[in-house]
């Protein structure tokens, strides 16, 4: 990674659903003192604020079905709240950010603009593991409505017809600031290799006396 001190990063965090990005990022911010800023919790405060745009009934729609929401309602969201969100924080990281080709465009062209450079880390993941965390392990822990089978499998096929490519390209685009990282690992190992590779130091917790 060739870091340029007076630029700020945002690292965004790949991989199939069920592949422990969510895990991976509670590490980076209990560990490492990390923001991690998840696209569905962009789309989720934006409805919130705005519950009768477009975008929030564009989101629900997803939800719903197990849609992505559409490329305008995430690209409103990230001019939203990533400049201020990243003000402050020499690296934050996506999880889930730039589902397709044109947000990561768009991400890209509003990273220019507000001065902060993008990087990656995929959590590659069998897809039958990815699978099998969701509909069985996840779902008896967090029984959440969306893990279901038919649902499970319309996310799987978006992932493949539309998040690969972005994976595929920004490997391409980020070089050396793109890192793969083993999905089977433990978040806290997923954590410090990506601690590594984007040269993070470990969060000291402050002591009285």
């Amino acid at each position: 990674m060739t870091r340029k001190t007076r630029l700020r990063w945002l690292i965004l965090l790949f991989g199939c659903i069920g592949c422990g990005k969510g895990a991976a990022g509670k590490e980076l911010r209990r560990g490492y003192d990390q923001l991690v800023i998840g696209q569905s919790d962009l789309l989720r405060f934006y409805s919130m604020l705005y519950p009768n745009s477009p975008e929030a009934h564009d989101f629900m729609r997803a939800c719903d079905v197990g849609d992505y929401a559409s490329d305008e309602t995430a690209l409103k969201t990230f001019e939203y709240f990533l400049p201020s969100f990243i003000v402050g924080h020499n690296i934050a990281f996506g999880d889930g950010m730039c589902r397709t080709l044109p947000q990561l465009e768009a991400l890209s062209a509003l990273a220019t603009k507000h001065e902060f450079v993008l990087g990656g880390a995929f959590i590659n993941l069998p897809e039958e593991e990815c699978r099998k965390r969701i509909l069985v392990f996840r779902k008896a822990q967090e029984n959440r409505p969306d893990d279901n089978p038919e649902t499970v499998e319309t996310r799987l096929r978006l992932y493949h017809e539309k998040t690969l490519p972005v994976i595929k390209h920004a490997r391409e685009v980020f070089a050396n600031d793109f890192l793969e990282v083993p999905g089977i690992l433990e978040p806290a190992q997923k954590a410090e290799l990506i601690a590594q590779h984007f040269k993070l130091e470990k969060h000291q917790p402050a002591t009285c006396g």
